[in-house]
């Protein structure tokens, strides 16, 4: 097969070459219906920038690119700080982008305004990873487990973290047990839910699915959807414990347990996820499964450089849990 060049691109968009390879490298004189046909264009046919070549690491940014979707939650800023602190160490800078647009992420990456980049996103479909995959940008992502030459990730043990949060209220005597989903087919959420249920059905405790609510990972959404719960179930069918998938969810629990006049842990214990500063504060501290989310923000950028420095290929790395212990069990 004919290796497509960049004078095939600009035909197929109907533009000068030198308009190709400034939509591509992300230069403002283009405007962004040109850089769009032209990436469209580029994709199309498959075309492929020498990503290896000397021009690249001559033009090296010293920049990294963090995209997320979100930075509502105490993870997200926590993972970001540490992402940078360990991008000011190796004397990178670093960017971050806050979007739900994946096109336009698209678009980001393959201008080259960034020498990698570090990817967090709830719902990963099939056209980023591909696009990505196809011009062998340097990536890390987060909370999945992929790899290929030049795309790394880092994530939690998230099945491990459901089967110790599970394990720490079956050995408290709680027989009859609730779940505060996150987001519904997100990768750490089915994961901590699938450790979770692993490990009940080890036991002689029982996962009550009328108590399987879905909090979306935030404290106000956990707060209502629990309360609703309690107003609508018999006392006397209550849970008598949750595991809540983040730590925030957790929060907004033990909130609407103790706002509805029943007493955490004596009446309905709950264990959390993360590991979040914020934990050791509110009462009763909450009884985590932490996260050691420091950690993942480094390895993250250490496996980075190794990517765009070409001394290493790309590996999926798992992060370890553990259980740290508060009141609220």
């Amino acid at each position: 097969m004919t290796k497509v060049t960049i004078k095939d691109v600009a035909r197929e968009a109907g533009v000068s070459i030198s308009t190709v390879s400034n939509a591509l490298n992300d230069v403002d004189v283009v405007n962004a219906e040109t850089k769009g046909r032209v990436l469209d264009a580029a994709k199309r046919l498959k075309y492929i920038p020498n990503l290896n070549g000397k021009n690249l690491k001559i033009r090296k940014t010293k920049t990294i690119g963090f995209y997320t979707q979100s930075i509502e939650g105490f993870y997200y800023g926590m993972v970001a700080d540490a992402i940078s602190k360990a991008c000011e160490m190796r004397g990178y800078e670093l960017v971050i982008h806050v979007t739900v647009d994946k096109k336009r992420v698209i678009r980001s990456i393959l201008g080259h305004n960034e020498d990698g980049v570090i990817i967090i996103y709830e719902d990963l479909d099939n056209e980023l990873y591909d696009s990505i995959k196809e011009y062998g940008i340097p990536v890390v992502f987060l909370e999945r487990e992929i790899c290929s030459e030049k795309i790394s990730s880092v994530s939690f043990d998230s099945y491990g973290a459901g089967k110790v949060a599970a394990r720490c209220l079956i050995d408290a005597g709680r027989k009859r047990i609730g779940y505060v989903r996150g987001v519904v087919g997100s990768y750490d959420d089915d994961e901590r839910f699938r450790g979770f249920i692993d490990e009940i059905r080890n036991s002689d405790a029982v996962y009550d699915k009328s108590a399987d609510i879905i909090g979306w990972f935030e404290e106000r959404k956990s707060y209502n959807v629990v309360t609703e719960y309690l107003r609508n179930t018999p006392d006397d069918k209550y849970v008598d414990a949750f595991f809540a998938a983040n730590d925030t969810s957790a929060i907004g629990c033990i909130n609407a347990i103790m706002d509805f006049g029943l007493n955490v842990p004596e009446d309905i214990s709950v264990v959390g996820c993360d590991g979040i500063d914020l934990t050791k504060f509110v009462k009763p501290v909450v009884t985590t499964v932490k996260n050691p989310i420091d950690d993942q923000g480094r390895t993250a950028v250490e496996l980075l450089i190794d990517l765009i420095d070409e001394v290493g290929l790309g590996m999926s790395v798992k992060l370890p849990v553990k259980l740290e212990r508060g009141e609220s069990v």
